[in-house]
């Protein structure tokens, strides 16, 4: 990872559910089983000597692709082309099994990736993978964001990441037409969507290119709503609405304090419902003090003074290192190696902040810690963590995701709530290569960064 400035802005909320349009699977030949007159598998070139396509390496012993490898030098990407349009998003799967699949990679996976006319990489989707040997066949799969208008030519793999060996099969492979719900999220401009009084505005994410939907076809509602009864107390059409989202300011100041839920209703111009959304909304009486937050103006605030967050990835915390780095211009840094007391100390002596890492803390996920088993397991970590560093005079945000795919979130929506719950005092981070998929994790953050590392093959505002 490279130097990042980190920019914050306020707290969004909750997501809807993936839809998924049942439509032909465009993967020619997707088990391996066609070949032509000469035994070559049709539509999937050879890629030696660590893969072959086989009788018996599929499920129920059809035919399938096989992985065999000691080399960790060795890497092939065994990839077909699919018909793909600009501008709508692909489901794609395939069923994986593993046998002592060893390496620091994430294992045997599918990837699709999308290039422009002239055979420029664009992008790509890359769920993680299986490794180890597995209990059986297990299914991989993934989701991508909108294909850009340049994409010329998309392919689906099936394939093991780099650097690993062992052996590994793969069948049934799919590519089909994704469309996500119409409305992805709500959310509020106000810190952790708390507001004392005045103005505040609320956003809904639409999908609605992708949904295959014009503006001019829909109508939406926003509805504010006290939490208790579920009694309606301001109701009005969006003052924008467009193919990405739907906005509404209200001043809230006449609003007696207490909970409230903001709902925005889509629904077809003079036809039935397409999709709705909803998100928590406090009106208090004064804000509370909080060490580190996020103001009206977007500033991140640190003891009630401005502080603008400048600083580097960091894999450990050494100290020979932190005197060199506290003689530049950086205020803080991010270890990938969350620190121990000792670590944070030595930060604070020289004047520099932390965001701490509790990114790995998932169950599943390639970096968990050994012996993070369960949601049990995660939820007692974190919160010794937190208990441990909360006060901490060098903490300045909690670092709860790097890149984890859309698949997970719902447990990242459930983590940023824990994360509320245990530390009302400092905000959540989260890094995403996804850019064009962020207003699907809304609810999932107080401040996000993207890394889709544009330089130099694409413009540097694609961050």
């Amino acid at each position: 990872m490279g130097l990042r400035r980190v920019r914050f802005w306020g707290a969004p909320l909750l997501i809807g559910a993936l839809a998924v349009l049942a439509e032909e699977n465009r993967v020619r030949n997707p088990g391996f089983e066609e070949v032509d007159a000469s035994g070559a598998t049709v539509g999937w070139p050879a890629r030696p000597p660590a893969y072959r396509a086989g009788d018996g390496c599929g499920r129920d012993g059809t035919r399938g692709l096989a992985y065999e490898n000691a080399d960790p030098a060795f890497y092939a990407v065994p990839s077909r082309a699919v018909q793909a349009e600009a501008g709508r998003c692909y489901a794609f799967e395939v069923w994986v099994r593993t046998e002592g699949l060893a390496g620091e990679e994430s294992g045997a996976t599918v990837c699709m990736e999308w290039s422009d006319a002239a055979g420029r990489y664009l992008g790509g989707a890359y769920p993680a993978g299986v490794r180890g040997t597995s209990d059986g066949w297990r299914r991989v799969s993934g989701v991508t964001p909108p294909l850009p208008e340049a994409a010329a030519r998309v392919t689906v793999a099936p394939y093991v990441r780099r650097g690993m060996t062992g052996r590994a099969w793969f069948d049934d492979l799919s590519v089909t037409r994704h469309v996500p719900p119409p409305v992805s999220a709500v959310s509020v401009s106000s810190y952790r969507r708390m507001s004392a009084g005045g103005e505040v505005t609320f956003w809904a994410g639409l999908r609605l290119t992708e949904a295959g939907l014009s503006a001019g076809e829909v109508e939406g509602v926003f509805t504010l709503v006290s939490a208790g009864g579920g009694e309606a107390v301001r109701t009005a059409k969006p003052d924008a609405l467009a193919a990405d989202l739907a906005r509404w300011t209200v001043d809230v100041s006449a609003l007696p304090p207490g909970e409230y839920r903001v709902r925005f209703g889509l629904a077809a111009r003079g036809g039935g419902p397409l999709g709705e959304a909803s998100a928590r909304f406090l009106r208090v009486a004064e804000l509370p003090p909080r060490r580190v937050q996020v103001d009206g103006r977007q500033r991140l605030m640190v003891e009630g003074k401005p502080f603008f967050p400048l600083g580097m990835y960091w894999s450990g915390v050494k100290e020979a290192e932190l005197d060199t780095y506290a003689k530049g211009p950086f205020n803080c840094l991010m270890p990938y190696g969350s620190p121990d007391r000792a670590q944070m100390d030595a930060c604070h002596a020289r004047g520099l902040k932390v965001i701490y890492s509790l990114k790995d803390l998932y169950a599943g996920t390639q970096w968990a810690p050994k012996g993070l088993a369960s949601a049990a397991d995660e939820e007692a970590e974190v919160r010794r963590r937190v208990a441990l560093h909360r006060g901490h005079p060098a903490l300045l945000a909690w670092y709860i995701n790097d890149e984890l795919p859309l698949s997970m979130v719902e447990r990242l929506e459930a983590r940023q709530r824990l994360m509320e719950e245990l530390d009302p005092d400092h905000p959540t981070w989260v890094v995403l290569y996804q850019y064009s998929q962020v207003r699907s994790y809304m609810g999932t953050f107080d401040v996000i960064g993207t890394d889709p590392y544009p330089i130099p093959g694409k413009p540097a505002g694609t961050a």
